[in-house]
């Protein structure tokens, strides 16, 4: 018996969640979303890595990956982050949170990942980058 085709106006705006057991994880993933509700409709999918945490995709392309302890507050962090200067849409492929003392981030190209400054914890305001990609906030570079 075949099924009646849906037309897309009808299909729900169902969360996009990929990995093994990511559809056992929905309700933690609504609750970490709930946690930052200014990015909650900039990410266009999650990925539940290693049964045990989660990467967030954005709109824009780029990557969260969020620790497996604290996820909430390093989102929240990362939300404040880019509330006070953007750091989403600016060609960023990665941003790293699972270490709680840095946020790390990647461009295109670059060989290095650059440990950008938390401004509430070190008076460090955000910077742009550098016409070669690499941070003008880093306080230290990850080999």
């Amino acid at each position: 018996m075949l099924l009646e085709a849906v037309r897309p106006d009808a299909i729900p705006d169902l969360p996009l969640v990929i990995g093994p057991g990511a559809d056992r994880q929905e309700a933690a993933y609504q609750t970490l979303l709930e946690a930052a509700p200014a990015l909650k409709p900039r990410v266009k999918a999650a990925t539940w890595v290693g049964n045990r945490r989660w990467d967030l995709t954005f709109e824009s392309g780029e990557v969260l990956a969020l620790p497996e302890e604290g996820a909430p507050k390093a989102l929240v962090t990362f939300a404040e982050l880019d509330g006070q200067r953007p750091l989403l849409g600016r060609g960023w492929l990665r941003f790293d949170m699972r270490d709680p003392a840095k946020l790390v981030a990647r461009k295109p190209g670059m060989n290095q990942n650059h440990a950008l400054a938390d401004p509430a914890e070190n008076g460090v305001e955000p910077a742009d980058t550098t016409d070669d990609g690499n941070s003008a906030v880093g306080t230290a570079a990850e080999g």
